[in-house]
């Protein structure tokens, strides 16, 4: 076991080293005579836990590399993730300055989501799907919960294993029962 500060100074180090070695090589890229330069680039999504404990609500990063196809060389990663951003500061001056108000690619924090447009987003994204969706699950398996009197669910034939934050249990699985609480 190590402690946080040695955890700490050898990811600086580790970072420091990683500059040292960008500067060596991509320093001297505009003196090199590449014949051509085939540039792949790829956009990956990762799936985060939230920050905040009150939240609890998934965050998704996008991130585009660039990647020379030749050599295998990744000329950078970049995440649509900046630590530096305050979106408590980003809301008001936007409301200040009406940037809420035009169209997205006009904006100053063009960029950003502001809380209007994530509320427009979810309600959209709400509108557009069709059929059984997870928060239907959720609510039928409540549903069902209420009505059924107290029993040991693994007894059942018709159990559904879910995983939670404790580990798996099972729980009846409402669909297969035919049920239907849509």
């Amino acid at each position: 076991m190590i402690s946080g500060k040695v955890l700490y100074d050898r990811i600086d180090f580790i970072y420091r080293q990683a500059l040292a070695f960008l500067a060596h090589y991509e320093g001297r890229l505009p003196e090199m005579s590449i014949r051509r330069l085939a540039v792949g680039v790829d956009r990956q999504e990762y799936a985060c836990n939230w920050k905040k404990r009150e939240t609890k609500a998934n965050v998704i990063l996008h991130a585009v590399a660039a990647t020379d196809n030749f050599t295998g060389y990744c000329f950078g990663m970049h995440t649509n993730f900046d630590h530096e951003i305050d979106p408590d500061w980003v809301e008001t001056v936007a409301k200040r300055t009406g940037d809420g108000a035009l169209p997205a690619p006009h904006r100053k924090f063009a960029r950003l989501w502001l809380r209007q447009d994530f509320a427009r987003a979810a309600a959209e994204s709400v509108r557009k799907k069709s059929g059984w969706t997870l928060t239907d699950d959720i609510s039928c398996q409540y549903q069902y919960a209420e009505k059924k009197p107290m029993s040991n669910p693994r007894s059942s034939s018709t159990t559904t294993r879910t995983c939670r934050s404790q580990g798996c249990s099972s729980i009846p699985n409402t669909r297969s029962m035919g049920l239907s609480c849509v």
